[in-house]
């Protein structure tokens, strides 16, 4: 058969374009989701996603507002182009539920059976009826390759299965599980136990959320990792686009000061309103920036120390004690006229009372006077058994209020070891109800602060 100019320029185009699609994402991403709007900011997420899986990133943290089209780029798109481009890829997506991250499973799937997928990727397909590799809501193995997609609800676990991609969207699903201490931390020991375990020394982790909560799991990654750096190899890149551009660096942002990422979708006059409604959601769900109004906060004014001074007044111990769940917690209250300060000594599930017992002799101050939950009565006195000098907190009627306006009347500060300590107080937070505070403290994040509240409360009458 004979082909005139026309039709092999026609071909050779068309061999360029997909041969474009292969070695560029956000050029993938246009084929392959012909209405996806790439907007300028959508373009630079889209060149890191492009270095993680050249491996020039290992670790991506992507943070911007619902609706923005975040998902749709970094958990559908990207880990079929991945896998596209290296069908032996293992590829791990997980969000806070399965549920969720089967949709992502369905939506995955669709892409890579479209007819344009093909054309770019032909050696990548999903299993058909008659082959023998897996196909389930929770596994997609790669037929004839060794790559394989596994999708996983918070909790879950990848078993037996090394991972070369990770990808985490969004690991906690609202608020109130970013207010829940128990949740949080069932997060992070899933993430360091479980998920982060899968990944190859050479593979790569994508984390895209909303950031609720400064405890949440990407804050809990820049404490321990840090930020990428060229000092810093294993911390993370992280790039941010809040709805309106602050005035915080960021060479990524081209947009002046106070205006829209999106203005078609929220402008900033519709941005301003639900700020003005509630500023603490407007901060993490559209700004990225979890910081608490100080409104919000109960103790928005204690301040850090480097250690815990010499010489103090008056110095008494309180005890919170734990249950299944939730941490022990033993704090060290000096007294020293208008001045309190305190230093977190445990912070720790699983105790038994032979146990706390242990700590404390270990430490040196189980002959310390211990001012205890009254709450648990028969645990006060296994401790005194035990040979500590225990004794019941005064509470009653109302004791949360008086405990903590007699922390009030103190300027208070806190070691810098107390960290513990540090992420109750940036997270012990009042009821807000209709977007404004209330006088009631929300449950959790104060089992540091409970008990040093105790000690007030029953040594100053």
């Amino acid at each position: 058969m004979n082909y005139d100019a026309s039709q092999i320029a026609q071909a050779r185009a068309e061999l360029c374009r997909l041969n474009l699609c292969k070695l560029s994402f956000p050029d993938y991403v246009s084929a392959i989701d012909k209405n996806y709007q790439m907007l300028w900011f959508h373009r630079q997420i889209a060149k890191l996603l492009q270095d993680v899986e050249a491996g020039r990133i290992k670790k991506l943290m992507v943070f911007m507002p619902p609706q923005h089209g975040k998902s749709q780029l970094t958990t559908r798109l990207f880990p079929t182009w991945a896998i596209g481009k290296n069908p032996n890829l293992k590829v791990a997506v997980a969000s806070y539920s399965t549920t969720v991250v089967r949709r992502f499973n369905r939506d995955i799937r669709r892409i890579i059976e479209l007819e344009e997928y093909k054309r770019i990727f032909p050696a990548c397909s999903t299993p058909t009826a008659s082959d023998v590799y897996a196909n389930t809501a929770d596994l997609i193995e790669i037929p004839n390759y060794k790559g394989s997609l596994y999708f996983v609800g918070r909790g879950g676990s990848p078993t037996s299965m090394s991972v070369d991609l990770g990808i985490i969207d969004d690991p906690l699903k609202d608020r109130s599980e970013a207010m829940s201490p128990v949740i949080l931390e069932s997060l992070w020991n899933w993430y360091t136990d479980v998920f982060s375990t899968r990944i190859l020394d050479t593979g790569r982790q994508v984390l895209i959320q909303t950031r609720w909560s400064e405890d949440d799991l990407s804050g809990r990654l820049l404490l321990q990792d840090g930020h990428y750096s060229t000092t810093n190899p294993n911390g993370w890149v992280v790039i941010s686009f809040p709805a309106l551009r602050t005035d915080a660096p960021n060479p990524l942002d081209p947009r002046e000061v106070g205006e829209a990422l999106w203005p078609t979708r929220k402008s900033a006059e519709t941005l301003a309103r639900i700020k003005e409604k509630n500023p603490v959601t407007f901060n993490s769900l559209y700004q990225q920036d979890p910081k608490a109004d100080e409104n919000v906060l109960v103790f928005p004014d204690w301040l850090e120390v480097d250690e815990f001074p010499h010489g103090v007044e008056t110095v008494i111990y309180g005890l919170d004690f734990g249950f299944t769940n939730d941490p022990t917690g033993v704090i060290k209250v000096g007294i020293d006229g208008g001045n309190l300060y305190l230093h977190e000594i445990i912070y720790e599930t699983g105790l038994t009372n032979p146990k706390i017992a242990e700590r404390l002799r270990i430490a040196g101050i189980a002959e310390e006077l211990f001012v205890c939950d009254s709450s648990e009565p028969k645990s006060i006195i296994e401790l005194q058994s035990l040979g500590i000098n225990a004794m019941p907190a005064v509470k009653g009627a109302g004791s949360k209020s008086l405990g903590i306006d007699r922390l009030k009347n103190y300027t208070v500060y806190y070691t810098k070891s107390s960290v513990n300590l540090k992420r109750e107080i940036k997270n012990y937070k009042w009821l807000v109800v209709a977007g404004k505070p209330t006088n009631v403290p929300q449950d959790g994040n104060d089992h540091l602060i409970d008990p040093a509240r105790y000690v007030l409360q029953t040594i100053i009458t």
